[in-house]
């Protein structure tokens, strides 16, 4: 029943406008800021609500992860969110 619905509703929207039908948008995907829009499926929030943030017991820190240590409660270290969402798109695109 859900298809069907889905199927019947989809012939009337046709008309509408796709963003993606352009072909310069599939030429050269590396233009995009963000080709597979990651932006739109996670924010801070999000991350934080997962926990992201929890990183290991500081003694176990690398040393080249210092600049992305917000700080340390309790023996365990807190990853700064805002790098991470940044270099997690930047990566990801």
């Amino acid at each position: 029943m859900f298809l069907r619905k889905n199927l019947i509703t989809s012939g009337s929207e046709k008309n509408k406008q796709n963003n993606y039908s352009h072909p310069s948008y599939f030429e050269n995907p590396l233009s995009c800021p963000d080709y597979f829009g990651l932006k739109n499926l996670v924010n801070l929030t999000d991350l934080f609500q997962a926990r992201v943030h929890l990183g290991h017991r500081s003694a176990l820190r690398n040393e080249y992860m210092k600049p992305y240590i917000y700080g340390c409660r309790q023996g365990v270290d807190i990853i700064d969110l805002q790098q991470t969402c940044s270099l997690m798109f930047d990566a990801l695109n």
